[in-house]
């Protein structure tokens, strides 16, 4: 009796051939439909420069992606930001195939307790809803828009191709040769996640351990695998991992993209291992504030649950877990449980990121879309059985189930339409038009560096501009640049750039020179002394960049968005204050407006509007020039209110009242002060 319970029926031993092309070519068109048309602010310009010039990417270097996106790039499609945005979402619709063939193998196992005919019925709805809200959820979506996601949804291809390897090798009961030759495959693919990334490939090993530990078969066919077929597996991870190489040897010739110059040994260990990202990003450091992030963080996450499906699909997912345990499946079920647990703790305990920056969660988290898609598509299977009995519901269940993908299209549709991103590249376009000829750029983040690098080195823009990344400097380059400046010799024929005044540009710079000035020229900022350019000219340009890119009307609701254009707030508020010190104030208050708009982090928003309020102090004492200084002060009390700087808050509460103690909004101010003598 045992045995006919574990035998499956043939017939659903293998999916239909025809659902592949199906679901590939329908997930497909949708990404291509709503692809990245240039480039994405996710360190896609990193990638595609990377892809196209067979450069060296930050650590681990992703070898394996660049030597295929190389490869890929032969293809001519569109431009060449578009060729790897469609080896992203080429990848993205390989990966939901897999998923559809590990749901398709999984759904077998759950059909032992129906007829032959529901089932057969019950396996194809299932996996075609499951598929499709997978490929449809917010996160993976996105990734599979945009070159430096394909690296993530590449990973998930891999994760589901070993999961798919490991089913069918628990399946089998063709022993010995079998499994030994799903065992050699599966040391295949987890050495070439390793190539690819293997920080996030290190999570499955704890759900792998309980695998391996929990089936009996797979753990007979492994532990009496003998020395000799060891030795093959290793012989061909070592082959595999030795892609790894192609980090020293590439950087030894000096690509234009060659990050942390992995060419020495320490260099190549520093780079596999990211140990500069260690230090910063994770809780090693044990930082005061670190740990005052994890509640923040695990919000975020627990929110992610709900907000990358919908709330219908989220729920199926716990209903999963019920009934997968109710009904026996619980290895399964602790299998998943743990990869989803493994997964949240580490992105809770490693990342260490601003909360404007907690979209990089969202590419460390990929495979809690899936752990939950699949949880989501085990609760519909098992519903059917449940409900398979009554007639009506039977009929009506699938009507209603069907709608779940379409609810989670148009859920995320807004936000994953990546048809209109041409931020990123414009900012680039834009600078480099900034900048007269030979100019030296110093660029102070990844936003402004990756971005013109694709431009010289991918499109060949602008080849006079020498561009430079602060963080790559050492003292003695700081101190060489003072001595040219202080003789004369760089600035006239040899005009310096940079992003902003007050970052890594001028701090370098000021621990060998005695002064340095700057002038807002365009979206960067011109160093002293140099023959003044137009003012009028600059801030022709930023009109232009601000009706072309980011005006309200043009924007998506990525969380991406957040950080580029804080660093776009720069130039606006840079110029105002430059205008302010020269005590032009007739566009003053329209480049503050436009710097302040940009601005999510509360702190820097509140002081921004502090300088924007004392600005309309200065200009003619008009009641309308005093209703905005209050304005601004009200606003900056509240953000600095929203950020716990009670002190800072009630100052400026009490800025506003001195204005214009008869304005109206007085009575709404007093009750925030007596609110904060309240908490003295």
């Amino acid at each position: 009796m045992a045995a006919k319970t574990s035998k499956k029926p043939s017939s659903f031993s293998t999916p239909p051939w025809w659902f592949y092309p199906l679901i590939f070519l329908v997930v497909f068109a949708i990404y291509i439909r709503t692809l990245n048309p240039s480039l994405f602010r996710n360190d896609s310009p990193e990638t595609i420069t990377a892809c196209f010039t067979l450069g060296v990417s930050h650590p681990p270097g992703y070898p394996l992606y660049t030597l295929l996106g190389r490869l890929f790039a032969l293809i001519p499609i569109g431009n060449p930001a578009m060729t790897i945005n469609f080896f992203s979402a080429f990848l993205g619709a390989v990966g939901v195939c897999l998923f559809f063939a590990n749901l398709w193998f999984f759904s077998n196992s759950l059909a032992h307790t129906a007829s032959q005919r529901f089932n057969h019925f019950g396996i194809i709805f299932v996996c075609f809803i499951g598929s499709l809200c997978f490929a449809f959820s917010k996160s993976y979506w996105s990734l599979s828009l945009a070159a430096k996601g394909g690296i993530y949804t590449f990973q998930v291809a891999l994760e589901l191709g070993l999961l798919l390897y490991f089913q069918s090798l628990i399946q089998n009961k063709n022993y010995p040769k079998a499994h030994n030759h799903c065992i050699y495959f599966l040391v295949f693919i987890f050495a070439l996640g390793s190539v690819n990334h293997w920080p996030s490939l290190m999570l499955l090993i704890p759900p792998i351990a309980f695998g391996v530990l929990t089936y009996s078969e797979l753990s007979k066919a492994i532990f009496h695998f003998g020395w000799e077929k060891g030795l093959t597996c290793l012989t061909m991870a070592v082959v595999v991992l030795s892609l790894y190489l192609y980090l020293p040897l590439r950087s030894h010739l000096h690509p234009a993209l060659d990050f942390g110059s992995p060419f020495s040994f320490k260099n190549l260990c520093e780079s596999l291992f990211r140990i500069s990202y260690f230090k910063r990003e994770t809780l090693a450091s044990f930082m005061p504030t670190a740990l005052s992030t994890i509640q923040d963080k695990s919000v975020y996450i627990s929110n992610r649950f709900g907000s990358d499906f919908n709330p219908a699909f989220s729920f199926l997912s716990f209903w999963g877990v019920f009934l997968l345990w109710r009904c026996g499946h619980r290895k399964e079920l602790l299998f998943l449980l743990l990869l989803l647990l493994t997964t949240v703790t580490a992105n809770i305990l490693y990342l260490q990121v601003s909360p404007i920056e907690y979209w990089h969660l969202d590419d460390h988290l990929i495979t809690v879309n899936w752990v939950t898609a699949f949880l989501a598509s085990a609760g519909i299977y098992l519903l059917f059985t449940w409900v398979h009995k009554h007639s009506w519901l039977k009929y009506a269940l699938p009507v209603l189930l069907i709608a779940l993908p379409i609810l989670t299209f148009q859920k995320n549709i807004s936000a994953d339409d990546q048809t209109k991103e041409f931020l990123y590249r414009g900012y680039g376009m834009e600078a480099l038009k900034s900048m007269n000829q030979n100019a030296r750029y110093f660029a102070e983040s990844d936003y402004d560096y990756f971005s013109i690098l694709y431009l010289q080195e991918v499109e060949h823009k602008r080849p006079d501009v020498a561009l430079r990344m602060t963080t790559f400097l050492t003292e003695n380059d700081w101190k060489n640049l003072s001595q040219e400046v202080s003789s004369g010799s760089t600035t006239t024929d040899h005009p310096i750039y940079c992003a902003f005044p007050n970052g890594d540009f001028i701090n370098g710079y000021l621990n060998h020179a005695q002064a340095a000035s700057f002038k807002p020229n365009g979206l960067v900022t011109q160093f002293m002394p140099i023959k003044l350019s137009n003012d009028n000219e600059s801030l022709k340009l930023l009109r232009e960049f601000f009706g072309r890119y980011i005006s309200p009307n043009l924007m998506g609701s990525n969380q991406i968005d957040k950080l580029l254009l804080e660093l776009c707030a720069y130039p606006y508020l840079n110029m105002a204050n430059y205008l302010k010190v020269r005590h032009n104030l007739d566009h003053w208050g329209e480049l503050c407006a436009c710097g302040i708009c940009l601005i999510s982090e509360n702190i820097w928003r509140a002081q921004e509007e502090a300088n924007a309020a004392e600005g309309y102090l200065l200009l003619k004492n008009s009641k309308i020039n005093k209703k905005m200084a209050l304005d601004y002060y009200m606003v900056s009390g509240d953000d600095y209110w929203f950020s716990g700087q009670k002190t800072k808050a009630k100052e400026m509460f009490e800025k506003a009242i001195k204005i214009d103690p008869t304005d109206k909004v007085v009575p709404y101010i007093q009750k925030d002060l007596n609110d904060l003598n309240g908490l003295k």
